[in-house]
């Protein structure tokens, strides 16, 4: 009886190591800007990928979980963004004491990655810091995948515009 105790641990230990690193196989690239580092994540599937700059200036490239999506392009028969995908934008916002949250442009364009959706605008964080975003959205058949900039909207300059860049070097699998 012993033994199947120490099989037991064992297993669920090699169990463990095998669910970790099927999780750590991220389905995108991306290159991130110098001077930022990521924060360890073993789960990405549940949990976003942070990439912060260690400089002054708080700036955030966030890559949440991919997702399945039914829905798909959150576009209307006319082209234009459909407005339940914006309110269920503030729904979420409003949760995390995020206020003031305004979309200043959106465009939708075709990519090798699927249909992607820019979305650019500002909010105030619960901290009361006016921040600016930069959020790209890809949309598959059935998975959604994004990326996302945050940065305080006084910050200007080299890093800013590097940031900016990285968010074309994304490659998600959506398709």
């Amino acid at each position: 009886m012993r033994a199947w105790k120490y099989v037991l641990v064992f297993g669920l230990t090699i169990f463990s190591f095998v669910y970790v690193n099927a999780n750590m196989n991220k389905k995108f690239s991306y290159k991130a800007p110098t001077n930022f580092v990521v924060e360890t994540n073993y789960f990405p599937s549940f949990f976003p990928t942070m990439y912060n700059y260690n400089g002054v200036e708080r700036i955030t490239v966030l890559i949440p979980p991919e997702i399945k999506s039914k829905i798909g392009v959150p576009k209307t028969k006319t082209g234009e963004l459909n407005p339940s995908f914006i309110q269920g934008k503030l729904n979420f916002n409003e949760q995390f004491g995020i206020e003031d949250w305004k979309m200043d442009n959106y465009k939708f364009s075709q990519t090798p990655h699927g249909e992607r959706l820019e979305l650019v605008g500002s909010y105030t964080s619960y901290a009361g810091v006016k921040t600016t975003f930069i959020e790209h959205h890809y949309f598959g058949k059935s998975r959604m995948q994004s990326i996302q900039l945050f940065y305080p909207s006084l910050a200007q300059g080299k890093v800013v515009e590097q940031a900016k860049l990285s968010l074309q070097t994304f490659s998600p699998n959506v398709n």
